[in-house]
């Protein structure tokens, strides 16, 4: 099954995290459907910026653009009577074009009320009805463009028929290779982006996990080799085969991982990067469950060596190894179930959220854990009966010899636990003291404060720069230093805060020759300039206002023709009427309108339009922020979805992005909530009584709650990342509490302070090894500059942190206080007999995860 992985070539998109039902979805199938009559579009942006910063308005920085081809007017430095450099809009010997989708981060002069003159960036103009200062020609100023920070390119192509993907993405790979080789400037910077290079920079950034999930492998092999050692050294089993052991713990979870993703990808599931976070999971949760395995062993050769078994003449006898491993996993098995049961749940629940990539990182984190378990109990218990073996026989070999060596008696280990029993005592006993309870108790309320202050100001954004890597480059071409992910800040920099691109398509315009359905059409463009942030008339590109203007044209130059009358008959019949839109693109001055839509002849000779699209630009330095944004994406919509008769959907490169950040808040509620209930429920079926269960459930809520509220304090938005890390940390936050309060009610003694030192001594020792090895783990994530390692490793310590505060402090202060306000009696209650299952879940309660 683990051949699979390797010959699985892992994939990813930006849209991997927009959900299923997401409007944005089908908004992206109009788009392309639009752009792909002969095969998926090709695009490739290019960003030229000044080299150090600063205006691009140099003679030198526009000849070094237009030395390799990026701008083909040579004389664009020049001023003439006959040139108007200007913006929005440039003239050249009569001929006008559009810079504004060009040309960012620009001032420009205008002709104020009042007569003055003064330069203003974008952010300055305020549309009013759809109009702005750069709609107004009495405003306008000759060469009216002061500074220019960037200029962008597009380059459009269609795919070839019978050209396959992989080949569009091979072309796009050559052209930023062409830049690569053959462009280098001491002038300019030169950035490439084209939507192969971003996914394979989404695929790259996970990648950079792979190499360090062998370095978790080893970090993890030492530090189980020596807290083995130490464990069987105190135990007084020490061997080499303890060794061996240890290193097979960390073997086995990389096992599970290999066979459960291998088996998925076999089934045909996306190998996400997602995925490269799942080996460190599983690893520092299954790693756990072996040390179970191993302590238990130890636990029951200790026991054995005191107090060995007895034939039926009463001599002692040394009991076999599959006796031993029968009562091991006796010992071990409700502690491991709970541990996979509930990250199984936790994940399970997440499977069934919207979002394409936290569905494919819980299906398999879950499918790893549910393997890892088999493994745990089939491949690491059949290790341990053949390592173990001689352990067992060199017993029977004393046992002959009647030298059986207690020398888990010895004076040394003795003190050792009497040094460790004295420290217990004394730590329940400041624990239990009102005045300590009180003081945590005031701490544990400034915890939650903060807590849930931190929870409810969480904010809900995503940010596309979290996807790459922190050295992702995204390209910069022409220069020696790393820029990181460059293209995403020129965009943010430059382009969403000035000039947000909106794309409106029309797919049922209707007879464009009705004068009604041609000013329902106006009107739909003119709603969008209307609103606040629109940037108003001069940045919609509308093939229709043209279209209109030749029209008025054609009839000027008829009222000047000395056959003006019998002509004027030929153009009220033509005039509106669809055949005059062939005679309108073929005009050279508007034949760049053929790529803004689509129309065929019919059979009567007439042109249809088919469907047609345009352009509008909104501005605010507020758009910097996601949610910003996707508010004036909500505002696009509800412009649209009042001409439903026209087919009308808008597009913005971005969408897939924004319908996210509606959703995440609600999404992470509903999921945590449902997995809250079913923790709740798991408490219940391992530990009988309710007034536990309600401890067990503050705590974990407690817990949860401090992970959220910290992680937003930490300066942690929300985004899909973080939602599956918050899945994840529900499930990580229940055992160290269940397994305390479980241990608590089950052990003898009269006073709180007596079952708490039971319950500490048994408890203490795994929760802490466990604790360790989990951080040990996922801190090695913290070696790759990634925003996912980042997230994981923030939530994995706060979860281990807090959860062993609640465990070994908060808790047992509870305890403590519910007792001496005698709200109840469970304290004073006999303790009833239990199976030997549940006896031996409470000596091994040990926390599998944090």
């Amino acid at each position: 099954m683990a051949t699979a992985i390797p010959l699985t070539k892992m994939t990813n998109d930006v849209s991997d995290f927009t959900p299923y039902a997401a409007r944005a979805r089908s908004e992206l199938e109009i788009y392309e459907d639009f752009f792909s009559t002969e095969g998926e579009p090709i695009v490739v942006f290019i960003m030229v910026t000044r080299k150090g910063g600063g205006t691009m308005l140099g003679t030198r920085q526009l000849n070094e653009t237009i030395r390799k081809g990026l701008l083909v007017n040579s004389n664009f430095n020049q001023t003439t009577s006959s040139i108007d450099l200007g913006y929005p809009s440039t003239t050249v010997l009569g001929r006008k074009f559009h810079v504004d989708t060009n040309f960012f981060g620009v001032r420009v002069e205008v002709v104020k009320e009042d007569g003055k003159r003064e330069v203003i960036s974008l952010d300055q103009i305020r549309a009013v009805n759809g109009r702005s200062v750069l709609d107004n020609e009495q405003a306008h100023v000759l060469n009216n463009v002061r500074d220019v920070r960037m200029v962008v390119l597009q380059l459009r192509a269609q795919k070839p028929a019978g050209a396959l993907r992989e080949d569009v993405e091979r072309y796009e790979g050559d052209v930023v290779d062409f830049l690569k080789r053959n462009f280098s400037s001491t002038l300019v910077d030169v950035v490439v982006m084209t939507p192969s290079f971003l996914k394979s920079e989404i695929v790259r950034a996970g990648l950079l996990l792979a190499p360090f999930s062998l370095f978790g492998f080893l970090i993890m092999c030492v530090f189980s080799s020596v807290t083995a050692t130490i464990s069987a050294t105190f135990m007084s089993q020490m061997n080499v085969g303890k060794i061996i052991l240890a290193i097979a713990a960390c073997v086995c979870p990389f096992m599970a991982c290999g066979t459960a993703l291998g088996a998925l990808f076999w089934m045909g599931m996306r190998f996400g990067s997602i995925l490269c976070v799942t080996p460190f999971l599983v690893l520092a949760i299954g790693v756990d469950d072996a040390f179970l395995m191993i302590n238990s062993w130890q636990r029951n050769n200790r026991r054995l060596r005191l107090f060995p078994e007895r034939d039926q003449q009463g001599q002692p006898k040394v009991a076999g190894v599959s006796k031993r491993i029968e009562a091991m996993f006796e010992d071990i098995g409700p502690s491991v179930t709970i541990t996979t049961f509930t990250n199984v749940l936790a994940f399970g629940i997440g499977s069934l959220t919207p979002t394409p990539e936290i569905r494919l990182f819980c299906i398999g984190n879950a499918s790893a854990m549910i393997v890892d378990l088999i493994y745990q109990i089939t491949f690491f218990g059949s290790v341990m009966a053949i390592i173990t073996r001689h352990e067992v026989q060199k017993e029977k070999k004393a046992l002959l010899e009647k030298t059986v060596d207690n020398n888990c008696s010895k004076p040394f280990g003795h003190t050792i636990r009497k040094t460790l029993r004295s420290g217990m005592d004394k730590y329940c006993s400041i624990i239990c003291n009102k005045y300590v309870s009180a003081l945590i108790l005031g701490v544990m309320t400034v915890y939650w404060s903060l807590s849930i202050y931190g929870t409810i100001t969480m904010k809900a954004e995503l940010r596309p720069v979290q996807l790459f890597s922190r050295d992702s480059d995204m390209i910069t071409v022409g220069s020696s230093e790393f820029l990181p992910v460059m293209v995403l800040h020129h965009r943010d920099d430059y382009i969403t805060p000035y000039y947000s691109t909106c794309y409106v398509f029309v797919t049922r315009p209707g007879n464009i020759s009705e004068p009604a359905n041609l000013r329902k059409l106006n009107e739909l463009v003119e709603d969008f300039e209307k609103l606040p942030r629109s940037l108003g008339r001069f940045s919609t590109k509308f093939w229709l206002r043209d279209y209109e203007q030749f029209i008025d044209s054609a009839e000027n130059i008829l009222e000047e023709d000395d056959n003006y009358a019998t002509n004027r008959t030929i153009v009220e019949t033509n005039v509106g009427k669809a055949n005059e839109l062939l005679k309108f693109l073929d005009w050279p001055e508007f034949r760049f309108w053929k790529g803004f839509m689509h129309y065929h002849i019919n059979k009567r000779g007439e042109v249809v339009l088919d469907n047609f699209f345009f352009t509008t630009a909104s501005h605010g330095h507020e758009l910097k922020r996601w949610s910003q944004r996707a508010d004036l994406m909500h505002q696009w919509r509800s412009v649209v979805d009042k001409y439903t008769d026209l087919g009308v959907s808008v597009y913005e490169d971005d969408a897939k992005f924004l319908d996210l950040i509606g959703t995440m808040a609600t999404q992470t509620i509903q999921s945590s909530l449902c997995t809250l209930i079913c923790m709740v429920l798991v408490c219940l079926l391992f530990i009988k009584r309710v007034s536990a269960v309600l401890i067990a459930t503050f705590s974990i809520v407690s817990t949860c709650i401090g992970v959220f509220g910290i992680l937003s304090l930490w300066g942690v938005d929300l985004d899909p990342i973080v939602m599956s890390a918050v899945i994840m940390s529900i499930g990580f936050s229940v055992d160290i509490p269940a397994h305390v309060t479980y241990h608590f009610y089950k052990t003898s003694g009269t006073t709180v302070e007596a079952r708490l030192q039971h319950c500490l001594a048994a408890i203490t020792f795994p929760v802490l090894q466990a604790a360790l090895s989990t951080l040990l783990c996922v801190l090695s994530l913290l070696f790759v500059p990634i925003h996912m390692s980042v997230v994981f490793v923030k939530t994995m310590v706060l979860v281990v942190v807090i959860g062993l505060i609640h465990g070994l402090i908060v808790i047992p202060v509870f305890f403590s206080v519910v007792s001496r306000l005698s709200i109840s009696k469970i304290f004073n209650e006999s303790t009833k007999s239990v199976d030997r299952g549940a006896n031996a879940f409470l000596d091994n309660a040990a926390v599998s995860k944090n």
